[in-house]
């Protein structure tokens, strides 16, 4: 998915449901429920047994190469002892049964209604061919015997279709709610062998969840019927999974002190601070359950952290080829740290070196090179590991607080060595200091940091400059509807995706089709791509594609310096030119196989291949949804092009409809008279 730079490596390209969630929330992008791999921040227990929950997924009913996206939204996951073996009742305990102990969803995940936390969205189609991690929580240590998988009542869940060949009966490219055949039902199974969960241990549960649809829409806004069930997963994972143990020498891994983090070892996506599983040190080991691609393996950085101890960090794990893991495979990886330190805290706040107001949002992440290298972090941050990672509040001051179990990382520091930290956010240059610990364990104040502007925290101001434009659309929207449009700036000729407006455009009725806009953009970039995309309504039904062109304007200059301005306008206006679909086949794919859409030189998404093995059915298509356009599409192999550049065929264009228009999404008829019709797929050539 293509996120806004919060991560020192640029994460891949943008699918179009991000384009809705900017829309909605601004540039704020850094929602783990839109990553495949649920990416959590794990909240194990120091004290209880830890239960590490994932999924794996089938699709039924209706192929799934029909689909653009499936999601289901999973609230929690709960374990009951009961029934005990041998007892009269095996039944499942029913819903209210005081027994049942939940695995939440892990904190930072939105937030839901009176204040809950939101749901993590499973993506169905991704999870037919990898494990999808939801939570590792804290259990009570025990023997369970019944499982549950809770979803969201209101919204279960989601599903795009493509647009139907020739046409249909239906709109493809928005998103139909779900509702389940028979509600009242627990999704939940007993399981063919306790569960057991000892004290101070990692327990694996790993779950697979079937989506059966039972019929279709037959209206836009109309449901999905769909059945859920759920059940062990097939060999326990591990076609799924790779293993990876090893030791922690030189610190005790059961801390005590109250907000000290217990030492633990953390796995995340190599070059990121996507954490996606992590493990507490017991008696000196630990052992961790981590997803992997079957064909290409998967590439892993870790970290040691907590305990009151010193820090150590890998890259990859030695024996493999490249440090790749492999599903089925077990792996060694030990650690050396030193206990018995002091911890304060690195704090303080980040604020507009131009306009002195508060940065929310931003990210801060400590860094440090992986064992057997000697990188410099400071100029080269690539190469080093991300060891702890915070963001700002609504005030720009960091670290957030964690919780009584999980302390804040930058508020467990060791006292005495010297950090490197890098400092990001959208729109904004990225800026590294030196820092080292100071004052209590708690707060948002702390850190000795050369060039702060308010020691002793670690307090800095991050630079940026403004490009103003102007966008138009060829027509305003309807009577008693309105038109959101928002802008992305990305780095020339990349898809590193940099920027995007904080409030979106408004167009009302009745108001003039053109506007005005100020996008913040890194002042040491010297050129972007900016690309706009609206969000619209067809027939009341929440779309998350567009119907509106997308428009494009490639190279445009950067201001060059701090607080600078520069301007442009993008040449051609947004038109309403309906919805679209584009699908096709890719030869020989493998699991790092993509698909990029660009217009004009911009790169604007990009789509998965297959799915690949070991799903059940394994396959060779990608699809997209998007107006209909002039594109080009070009092959990638984990991430870098493998192929030319292809002019896409001309897509199938809706036929103009007259009022009363189904959607919100008008063309330059007159008087606004006339709208697209029903969407149709577009095949392409293989690639």
């Amino acid at each position: 998915m293509k996120k806004l730079r919060f991560s020192k490596a640029a994460l891949s390209v943008l699918p179009p449901l991000v384009i809705l969630v900017c829309l909605l929330i601004g540039s704020n992008l850094r929602s783990s429920r839109f990553l495949s791999l649920a990416a959590t921040t794990p909240t194990p227990g120091p004290t209880s047994g830890n239960v590490q929950v994932g999924f794996v997924t089938t699709i039924t009913g209706v192929p799934p190469s029909g689909l653009q996206n499936v999601f289901l939204n999973v609230v929690a996951v709960r374990i009951n002892p009961k029934p005990k073996p041998g007892a009269k009742n095996q039944g499942i305990p029913n819903e209210n049964d005081p027994a049942w102990k939940s695995i939440p969803v892990p904190a930072g995940i939105g937030i839901g209604l009176n204040g809950k936390p939101g749901d993590l969205q499973i993506d169905m189609i991704a999870g037919q061919s990898k494990f999808q991690t939801f939570n590792t929580g804290p259990v009570r240590p025990n023997k369970y015997s019944s499982v549950e998988v809770l979803l969201d009542t209101a919204v279960p869940g989601t599903i795009v279709p493509q647009c139907p060949s020739g046409g249909g009966a239906i709109e493809g490219c928005i998103a139909y709610p779900m509702v389940l055949q028979s509600p009242g039902n627990q999704i939940s199974f007993v399981a063919p062998s306790q569960i057991t969960v000892a004290k101070n241990t990692l327990t694996q549960l790993p779950l697979q969840l079937n989506l059966q649809i039972v019929s279709k829409p037959t209206s836009p806004g109309a449901p999905y019927v769909v059945n859920v069930t759920t059940g062990p997963a097939p060999g326990n994972a591990s076609q799924f999974l790779a293993t990876v143990t090893g030791t922690v020498t030189g610190a005790s891994g059961n801390a005590t002190v109250k907000k000290i983090r217990h030492l633990e070892v953390a796995a995340e996506l190599a070059g990121t601070n996507t954490i996606v599983a992590t493990a507490n040190v017991v008696n000196g080991s630990y052992t961790l359950f981590l997803p992997a691609a079957a064909d290409l393996g998967s590439l892993y950085d870790f970290f040691v952290s907590g305990g009151e101890a010193t820090y150590d960090a890998a890259r990859g794990v030695p024996g493999g080829s490249g440090g790749l893991i492999f599903p089925g495979q077990s792996y060694t990886l030990n650690f050396a740290v030193t206990g018995g330190q002091q911890v304060a805290t690195i704090g303080g706040q980040l604020t507009d070196s131009c306009t002195g107001m508060p940065l929310p949002g931003a990210t801060l992440q400590m860094l440090m090179p992986p064992q057997g290298s000697s990188a410099d972090c400071a100029t080269s941050p690539a190469d080093c590991v991300s060891i702890g990672f915070t963001t700002t509040d609504n005030g720009g001051k960091y670290p957030l607080p964690g919780t009584f179990q999980q302390p804040a990382y930058f508020n467990n520091v060791p006292v005495g060595p010297t950090y490197t930290i890098e400092a990001s956010a959208p729109g904004y240059d990225n800026q590294i200091f030196q820092a080292q610990a100071s004052g209590d364990n708690t707060g948002t104040n702390g850190g000795i940091c050369q060039n702060s502007a308010a020691p002793p925290s670690c307090d800095f101001k991050l630079t940026t400059s403004y490009i103003q434009g102007t966008l138009s659309l060829t027509a305003a929207p309807a009577p008693s509807t309105s038109t959101t449009v928002q802008v992305f700036a990305e780095q020339a000729g990349t898809n590193n995706l940099v920027s995007a407006l904080n409030i979106p455009l408004l167009f009302k009725p009745q108001q003039p089709t053109s506007a005005t806009f100020s996008l913040n953009v890194p002042s040491q970039m010297s050129s972007f791509d900016l690309f706009a995309s609206a969000a619209d309504l067809f027939e009341g039904a929440t779309d998350p594609y567009p119907g509106h062109s997308i428009v494009v304007q490639s190279n445009v200059s950067g201001p060059g310096q701090p607080c600078a301005v520069a301007t442009m306008a993008f040449s051609t206006p947004m038109d309403c030119t309906g919805h679209g679909s584009i699908a096709g086949t890719v030869v020989n794919p493998d699991s790092g196989t993509t698909v990029e859409l660009s217009k004009s030189g911009v790169k604007l998404m990009q789509a998965a291949v297959g799915p690949p093995t070991p799903a059940p059915s394994v396959g060779n298509t990608y699809s997209f949804c998007a107006p209909p356009d002039t594109y080009a599409l070009q092959r990638l192999e984990q991430g870098s092009p493998a192929g030319p550049t292809v002019a896409m065929t001309a897509m199938a264009t809706p036929a103009p409809t007259s009022s009363p228009c189904p959607s919100t999404c008008f063309n330059s008829g007159s008087n606004n008279t006339t709208c697209p019709g029903l969407c149709a797929t577009t095949i392409q050539p293989p690639l």
